[in-house]
């Protein structure tokens, strides 16, 4: 009943009743007596029955005044201007906490779109002022642990993997397709690379794109012939601003 009384208050006060309040009564139902009934558990020989009634006060709704997205980064405060008509968070909408996700995981997307691979939504934080039932809120990138600034990445090499598993299978026959390198343990490809080419957004020397590595998962997963599918970034041990792409999958049976 306590936990039931708490997720009442808290899922109001997530909705923008931020002084909601919960309380409850419970009222027991005369005892009767079961005579033979008794059960195992019941070592009286008496059943009883308990009403909880739960009461929510849920004061005044409190409501966004104005957004504000401010970086220590200029890059990321100039990324965060461009995208901000774009916000969830409105001037006059419900401080609801789903909006507040929902800003979270747009400005994640925006970021990982824009070259910044590692960006996750821990790195935004939300600040609010209020005053009376108006709340103006601060959204603020903060910058990784270990630098003021956030690093963007471009793509360098990549290679496709038929059947194999590379420094453990032998590399029968392989073949490049402007920049993109397939190989296969096989004799022959099972799947002409230039048909995989076709269906990969990846490109070597452009800006990681997050949205590249999900519909290059996805358009390989739709030709219906592949068991899994895995595209997977590398960051380069000797230069670390580029991410290597390399892409597995293991052929369905005929």
């Amino acid at each position: 009943a306590i936990r039931t009384r708490n997720n009442l208050q808290n899922y109001m006060r997530q909705r923008g009743y931020l002084n909601a309040r919960s309380s409850y009564i419970v009222n027991f139902k005369e005892k009767r007596f079961l005579g033979l009934f008794k059960t195992r558990n019941d070592s009286t020989g008496y059943n009883s029955k308990a009403y909880v009634k739960y009461t929510l006060e849920l004061g005044p709704q409190f409501l966004i005044d104005s957004v504000k997205f401010i970086s220590q980064d200029s890059n990321v405060r100039r990324i965060l201007h461009q995208i901000s008509g774009r916000s969830a968070l409105k001037p006059g909408g419900v401080l609801d906490a789903r909006s507040f996700e929902s800003e979270k995981l747009r400005i994640t997307q925006a970021m990982k779109n824009r070259g910044y691979a590692y960006f996750i939504p821990n790195f935004i934080e939300f600040e609010g002022d209020s005053t009376n039932t108006l709340v103006k809120v601060t959204v603020n990138v903060l910058p990784p642990s270990d630098s003021a600034l956030h690093q963007t990445y471009t793509i360098g090499n990549i290679a496709v993997f038929s059947d194999l598993v590379p420094n453990l299978s032998s590399i029968r026959r392989d073949t490049t397709i402007n920049d993109i390198y397939f190989a296969t343990s096989e004799t022959r490809f099972a799947v002409r690379p230039s048909r995989l080419y076709k269906a990969i957004a990846i490109r070597r020397g452009t800006l990681y794109r997050q949205d590249d590595f999900d519909k290059t998962a996805h358009d390989l997963n739709a030709l219906g012939i592949f068991r899994f599918v895995t595209v997977r970034p590398l960051q380069d041990s000797i230069n670390p601003e580029k991410i290597h792409v390399i892409i597995f999958f293991s052929l369905n049976k005929r």
